[in-house]
């Protein structure tokens, strides 16, 4: 049985499907025609080849797989992960004890350079983790990017995207929320070096990052709920978590 999943979501160019063979057997479909799709599913390959590389290293068999690769079509076969899937939507408070699970995996096991970069996930969401016992597996990595990025950085951007959900409601964030967040965000500024430079105005330094390197996200670049604080809420948020 395939069931649809997304259609091209977010200005994508990529369909995905869930696969659900007779022996129970589950998988992730993804598929495209057209250029763009084709980059970013060459980029989720790349993506979980080095994610794969040091969070399941004694594994022989690949979690992705080129199943169809031509010019114009390309299609990827992704083992499905049984697990507990947080939603952002459920808020910061709720959302804790799942955040802290992630910021724990992170900071023992994401790679990083002597410098103290890292790769990039790009589309680091708790929509995209699945909680196991003993680890966290990321799935999406079309926007994958090779090049040198303060270690960390995904956290932020995870972060910051629950915060906005959280406060959808209202006109800024609740106070618990903000003191939530400054926890995750003493843990991630203590442990990741090169994130010091956004510790006085995390939000606009994220913001900014994203402006700068738009390329990394392509077509796809106004999906990301961060950028859809207004300034005013910008400012309130910096200042909030520094004071």
């Amino acid at each position: 049985m395939i069931c649809l999943l997304r259609n091209c979501q977010h200005q994508s160019e990529i369909k995905s499907y869930l696969c659900e063979e007779i022996s129970e057997k589950k998988s992730i479909i993804k598929v495209s025609d057209s250029t763009d799709g084709i980059r970013n599913l060459q980029n989720e390959d790349r993506g979980w080849t080095w994610f794969q590389s040091w969070n399941f290293p004694e594994r022989k068999e690949k979690i992705c797989n080129i199943t169809h690769k031509k010019e114009k079509f390309f299609r990827l076969e992704i083992e499905y992960f049984e697990g507990f899937s947080p939603h952002y939507f459920n808020g910061y408070k709720k959302n804790f004890p799942h955040i802290e699970k992630i910021i724990d995996f992170y900071l023992l096991s994401w790679p990083r350079d002597s410098a103290g970069n890292s790769f990039l996930h790009g589309d680091f969401s708790l929509g995209n983790a699945v909680l196991l016992e003993k680890k966290v597996v990321f799935f999406d990595w079309e926007h994958f990017y090779e090049k040198p990025v303060p270690h960390g950085w995904d956290l932020l951007n995870l972060l910051f995207e629950v915060l906005y959900y959280s406060s959808r409601k209202f006109l800024y964030p609740e106070k618990e929320d903000i003191l939530l967040m400054k926890k995750h965000l003493e843990r991630i500024f203590s442990s990741c070096t090169l994130l010091q430079n956004y510790c006085n105005a995390p939000l606009s330094e994220l913001i900014s990052f994203m402006k700068k390197n738009r390329e990394i996200w392509g077509k796809q670049f106004s999906k990301f709920p961060i950028l859809y604080f207004s300034d005013e809420q910008i400012y309130f948020i910096d200042n909030a978590l520094k004071n």
